[in-house]
């Protein structure tokens, strides 16, 4: 397929010198072109091994099986004893039912370990906290 130099020149007039310098490159376009197209793969192959790597260590362990399994272990380990195996054993299975669990009500972490809450306004001994009005003092108690 010939382009007619007198078309091609007046369709524009660099365009005919312009092709006559390249004359028989089309060998060496295709040779860049599959370069260009190797090196990107190449580049997409090393970008996908190198964010493998990198977030390989952020999966979860799958492996290790279900919360009451590691509580077993723990407890078989020696790490926890026996009764704080048994109170937390207890507390997952009153959250799992929707119970109030043993030690407080469900989800009240703020309790500590041995469980006790004092009354708002109160410290755990009953006693006003320093500032708080005590019950029947106050702007809103009764005069006499």
């Amino acid at each position: 397929m010939r382009i007619d130099a007198e078309i091609l020149t007046a369709a524009h007039p660099l365009a005919m010198p312009l092709a006559q310098q390249r004359g028989g490159s089309q060998a060496s376009f295709w040779l860049w072109l599959f370069v260009l197209i190797v090196v990107t793969m190449l580049a997409g192959v090393v970008i996908l091994l190198v964010r493998r790597r990198l977030f390989e260590d952020q999966k979860p362990d799958t492996g290790s099986g279900t919360l009451m399994e590691q509580l077993r272990g723990m407890r078989d380990r020696g790490e926890i004893s026996e009764a704080e195996y048994d109170q937390t054993r207890k507390s997952i299975a009153a959250r799992a039912a929707g119970r109030e669990s043993p030690g407080g009500a469900a989800g009240s972490d703020w309790a500590g370990q041995s469980g006790r809450k004092a009354r708002p306004g109160l410290d755990l001994t009953g006693e006003p906290l320093p500032g708080a009005n005590p019950r029947g003092s106050g702007p809103d108690a009764d005069e006499d």
